[in-house]
């Protein structure tokens, strides 16, 4: 990807080439005088590489990390690709958080709460604000104060601007909830990436520790990230600004857990000079699948556009199926 990136096309290399400063560009004149150019200049950029703890790469999963990482070793060696910061984003604020939670008034070895360690804060916050779980599902709360972190909303900013009396009320309860955890010691999920950004924010000689140490900083599914983990990945690349993302904007389909496509649609905007590469070939699909596809697809709105194709064929021609209820069309397709 870097290769395509930089030079146009795939090498036979997956080395990523440090941008060259203006003295490498001097030292280069003054060496290849007399020489052809892009015949010399090539070998020296492909073998300027990143070392592997200068790069971060993101994935959504711990099965996908753990699968990058074993890809790496293959290519790279198992050293140099055990050396590759290759991890979900909650494990690497994990790891950050562990190093300087303290400055934002936690244990350095903070608990990480689950759902029902969730639950059971928030039962003590129901009984402190003396709020009836029927008229406030806890689920409900629990959901909602997830999505503000998810947009970076502090307790204080929610109780600064309630549109109604739930909202107060559900602002109460954020602040009192995050008081509860962090009198605990514990975070919960959420708080990993949310305090991250917060930490990141707020102090700059961490920000400027984790700038320094992440030449590149690599994100898979870059549709599905939230507010929180955009403003991460701006606040970790703020050194270098070397940023390459993979992602699909049709395949956005969790927003309703805090996805904001807007961060894959506006990519250019938040990260100036950065090059778009579509990769329209499919390997799975007939093209009459993807025919289909493309059709129904290129109607929607708020969209970069593409064209999927493939060498496989035609394939089966694609039919449809009206079914009778839920039951039916499982029975359906399973069938």
């Amino acid at each position: 990807m870097a290769n395509i990136i930089r030079f146009g096309t795939a090498h036979g290399t997956d080395w990523l080439p440090r941008p060259a400063r203006q003295q490498d560009v001097e030292d280069i004149k003054e060496a290849m005088k007399g020489a052809a150019m892009p015949d010399r200049l090539w070998p020296m950029l492909r073998h300027n590489a990143a070392l592997p703890w200068n790069v971060l790469a993101i994935t959504f999963t711990n099965k996908a990390a753990g699968e990058l990482k074993a890809r790496l070793g293959k290519m790279l060696g198992e050293k140099d690709g055990n050396d590759v910061n290759a991890s979900t984003f909650h494990s690497a604020c994990v790891r950050m958080l562990r190093r300087d939670a303290d400055r934002l008034g936690f244990p350095r070895n903070f608990t990480i709460y689950d759902t029902d360690d969730q639950k059971r804060a928030m039962k003590e916050v129901y009984k402190q604000l003396l709020v009836d779980e029927k008229f406030l599902p806890i689920k409900t709360s629990l959901g909602k104060i997830g999505r503000m972190k998810d947009q970076l909303i502090s307790p204080e900013n929610a109780l600064s601007a309630p549109l109604n009396s739930q909202e107060g009320l559900m602002a109460k309860v954020y602040q009192a909830y995050q008081n509860r955890l962090k009198g605990a010691g514990a975070m919960d999920f959420d708080d990993l990436i949310y305090y991250t950004v917060v930490l990141l924010q707020d102090f700059a000689e961490v920000r400027e520790y984790y700038q320094t140490k992440y030449h590149y900083v690599l994100v898979d599914e870059y549709q599905d990230t939230s507010v929180a983990q955009f403003e991460l990945v701006h606040l970790l690349a703020g050194g270098y600004k070397n940023v390459c993302v993979v992602g699909d904007d049709d395949q956005s389909i969790y927003r309703f857990r805090g996805a904001t496509i807007e961060n894959i649609l506006n990519f250019e905007e938040h990260f100036s000079g950065a090059r778009v590469i579509r990769l329209e070939q499919n390997y799975r699909s007939t093209s009459n699948i993807l025919n289909a596809a493309n059709c129904v697809i290129k109607n929607n709105h708020g969209r970069k556009g593409k064209t999927l194709w493939t060498q496989n064929g035609e394939g089966n021609r694609v039919h449809h199926y009206i079914a009778d209820s839920e039951q039916d069309e499982a029975n359906h397709i399973a069938t």
